[in-house]
């Protein structure tokens, strides 16, 4: 049925992911995130279905093998994957090696979604797909947890993760995406406020900026290149463009 629906959709722009593992992940109460049944939960449980997840796992094994069947499908419709890694980051590395090949420098473009990896691992993705893999960067996931305030952003200073600075500095500017799925996340988060929707975007549109600024002062600042958000947004095309 999925694949079906991607066939259908082939003249369409569109990606696949995020796919990808996840040593850590737990299934949903109710089944997956958005879905408005109950599923799984109790419906005498106080846990909130769209937001908390149970003590159900999938093993690693099971999920290499979902992997490997949509990388199939990216390949065979030519279109651009975003990936998921969570504690898994050297069978993940180990399993896209086997199944995307690189001919003439020309292969599936791949994005790491908030790139939790070293930059140890980030090296050999670099030097197997070039300029076809992206690693996106996000607020909550790599940018926040800094102790120190490294950077200013609207005359505010902001404290930025150590290990987020390093990485930065260490991958081309021509790799980087800004991560964006922040966005979506909220749909499925508790609504309290009644203007819950401008505030939604609001938020959303401010993490994007900060994102953006951290990214494009540490890039400039090593590369003595005054990168622009345009400049970002062109790694976007790039990475949806097909070979």
């Amino acid at each position: 049925m999925i694949e079906e629906n991607i066939r259908n959709k082939e003249d369409y722009e569109f990606m696949i992911g995020e796919i990808g593992l996840d040593k850590l992940f737990r299934i949903p109460w109710n089944g997956y995130l958005g879905n408005e049944n109950e599923g799984l939960i109790n419906p005498n449980s106080k846990f909130n279905p769209s937001s908390k997840f149970s003590n159900y796992q999938v093993s690693l094994n099971h999920q290499v093998i979902i992997y490997k069947e949509f990388l199939k499908m990216a390949i065979k419709y030519n279109k651009p994957v975003s990936i998921h890694c969570v504690k898994a980051h050297g069978i993940l590395f180990d399993t896209t090696k086997s199944m995307i090949k690189v001919k003439d420098s020309k292969c599936t473009k791949l994005c790491l979604h908030s790139y939790s990896g070293s930059i140890d691992q980030a090296k050999s993705w670099l030097k197997l797909y070039n300029k076809n893999i992206f690693f996106s960067i996000s607020e909550i996931l790599n940018i926040k947890g800094g102790t120190r305030k490294e950077k200013e952003i609207d005359g505010n200073e902001y404290a930025v993760d150590s290990k987020c600075i390093e990485l930065l500095k260490f991958l081309p500017f021509e790799n980087i995406l800004i991560e964006t799925d922040y966005g979506l996340d909220f749909m499925y988060l508790e609504k309290n406020p009644e203007n819950q929707e401008t505030v939604e975007k609001n938020e959303h549109l401010d993490y994007l900026k900060n994102t953006r600024e951290v990214i494009l002062s540490t890039k400039s600042l090593q590369d003595h290149y005054e990168y622009t958000k345009s400049e970002i947004y062109g790694n976007w095309i790039n990475f949806r463009k097909s070979e």
